[in-house]
């Protein structure tokens, strides 16, 4: 888990020291920045940790039937893959789950938080949706957007 204690400030424009008048307290609200910033990336980590990876998506997509199990793929390989079209709205992970002999695909943005900016998370929604309509018709899987 991200700590506060764990951060550095990176106050480097003195935006916070201005905004409350005082050097301490924008160090702080730098720090909780960071750290709010640091626990999303950790989600990720938690998440690619608990699944298989996929080591080289365009080679796995190849296949007409993938094993059984639970496959990840993460923006990265996403974004280099020759697959699946992107345009700048890849989504965080794409899952890809065999069981019983059928065969589905899950695009998946992920949150950190309770609360979201509903115009952010929209567009969020929107993004899953165009990617998955771009993509779906190429790929051998039921798509999912989540």
């Amino acid at each position: 888990m991200a700590k506060i204690r764990d951060r550095a400030p990176k106050n480097s424009s003195g935006g916070y020291e201005r905004v409350f008048g005082n050097e301490k307290l924008g160090n702080l609200i730098s720090k909780v920045q960071g750290a709010v910033i640091s626990s999303g990336t950790e989600l990720e980590k938690i998440i690619k940790g608990k699944v298989r990876n996929i080591p080289k998506l365009d080679e796995f997509l190849k296949y007409e039937i993938m094993p059984d199990g639970v496959f990840l793929a993460d923006r990265k390989q996403i974004k280099k893959s020759n697959s699946f079209i992107g345009s700048g709205i890849e989504p965080d992970f794409i899952i890809f789950k065999r069981r019983k002999g059928e065969q589905r695909c899950y695009v998946i943005e992920i949150k950190d938080g309770h609360a979201f900016d509903t115009k952010k998370a929209e567009k969020e929604r929107e993004n899953l949706h165009k990617f998955t309509s771009k993509n779906a018709p190429k790929i051998q899987y039921v798509f999912r957007a989540r």
